[in-house]
């Protein structure tokens, strides 16, 4: 797969599957948006009420903290004064 296809298309595979039979970006996006939002419901099978808000903003934090040039993981990014301390329980 052509690398630009692979940035819009590429890392899960039913996504992938869909793309190489349709060439339906549409498509693509509904599935992927589909397979994140299963990710994020399934929070709450394995984690307490409690810690299941934590979680979420820490996923909301992926995209920004990957795209960082310093690949250090900053609790700052996930909230504005965010700690270490106060997600420990939610990153386990």
């Amino acid at each position: 797969m052509h690398s630009s296809k692979y940035y819009y298309v590429g890392g899960m595979p039913e996504a992938v599957q869909s793309f190489v039979a349709d060439k339906d970006y549409n498509e693509v996006r509904k599935i992927q948006k589909r397979i994140l939002e299963a990710y994020e419901q399934d929070f709450s099978k394995h984690a307490t009420v409690e810690i299941v808000p934590k979680i979420r903003m820490i996923w909301n934090s992926i995209p920004s903290q990957l795209a960082k040039e310093n690949k250090k993981f900053i609790y700052g990014l996930v909230r504005e004064g965010g700690r270490a301390k106060y997600y420990e329980t939610a990153i386990m």
